[in-house]
């Protein structure tokens, strides 16, 4: 069989890190806090009320690292439709900053913002700012489908 067959078949499960497209047994349960949190972000910049708590759940996935299913501080992916691309979110302490996606410029922007008010070591901050990295052309894929 062929050696580059081989590697483009299994090149994926090596990246599996920044992969955005997760199943949902990935999905990990959000505290009521930052439930509300995205809750109050999306009502503000979608414009319209968001349907009622009792029936809403919000798909977070823990980007860094898959096998922790716990809200810890640490940077997230959420998609709160069908047919969103998603959106990335940092929870420092309970404290979740939502990093708007539209264009690179509002993510890197809302990110220098966090870094400015979050003190998190350099090697966190380059983790996060590679994750925002493949984000951002994974949105631009998705756009262009």
């Amino acid at each position: 069989m062929n050696k580059a067959f081989l590697l483009l078949l299994f090149l994926p499960l090596l990246c599996a890190g920044q992969n955005f497209n997760r199943p949902a047994k990935e999905a990990i349960k959000l505290p009521h806090s930052a439930f509300i949190q995205i809750k109050e972000y999306l009502e503000k910049h979608e414009g319209q009320p968001v349907v009622p708590e009792m029936f809403l759940y919000f798909p977070t996935y823990n980007i860094l690292n898959r096998t922790e299913h716990k809200f810890v501080d640490g940077i997230y992916y959420f998609v709160d439709s069908a047919h969103d691309s998603g959106t990335l979110l940092i929870n420092m302490k309970g404290k979740v900053t939502i990093l708007p996606s539209n264009t690179p410029v509002d993510a890197i922007s809302a990110y220098a913002n966090f870094l400015k008010n979050n003190n998190i070591p350099e090697s966190t901050q380059i983790s996060y700012l590679d994750v925002i990295s493949h984000f951002l052309k994974f949105r631009e894929i998705n756009r262009d489908l």
